[in-house]
């Protein structure tokens, strides 16, 4: 295995992922915005090889689908949207949605190595430690936000 040496004078190449639902939750628990054009104006300033944005995404008769068509109609010039659908949840007498892209995310991370020197996960998400350690024995570097 090649070990790629970074000098002062190579920029290295970023390939980012962002958890929409870890996204989604943070905000709502810290009462801040993340305003996605900015975010991509800062990673502009780099060799940013793309963004790519997950998302599940609900069904028509959903009260929220409205709302996020919208959203991603807003944010789709900024970023790369992977999108599934959404999962409702019977338990009880309570629908639970879950919207899980950690998979879609860590498979895309595997399979586009060769495009980036530095994963950057917009994720506070624990399930990506496993993400964590194989990309480190492949010399990449990874970033969580």
């Amino acid at each position: 295995m090649e070990t790629k040496i970074i000098t002062k004078n190579h920029k290295p190449k970023i390939g980012v992922f962002v958890d929409n639902a870890n996204l989604f939750y943070a905000q709502k628990q810290s009462g801040w915005k993340v305003n996605i054009q900015k975010l991509k104006e800062i990673f502009d300033t780099l060799d940013t090889q793309f963004i790519r944005y997950y998302i599940a995404v609900p069904t028509e008769d959903d009260l929220v689908f409205a709302k996020t068509q919208k959203y991603l109609g807003k944010i789709k010039q900024f970023v790369d949207i992977h999108t599934k659908p959404l999962k409702y949840i019977s338990s009880g007498d309570k629908i639970i949605k879950k919207g899980d892209v950690d998979v879609d995310i860590t498979v895309d991370v595997i399979e586009s190595i060769g495009e980036y020197d530095i994963a950057v996960i917009v994720s506070g998400d624990s399930d990506y430690i496993a993400l964590r350690n194989f990309l480190l024995r492949k010399n990449k570097k990874i970033i969580f936000m």
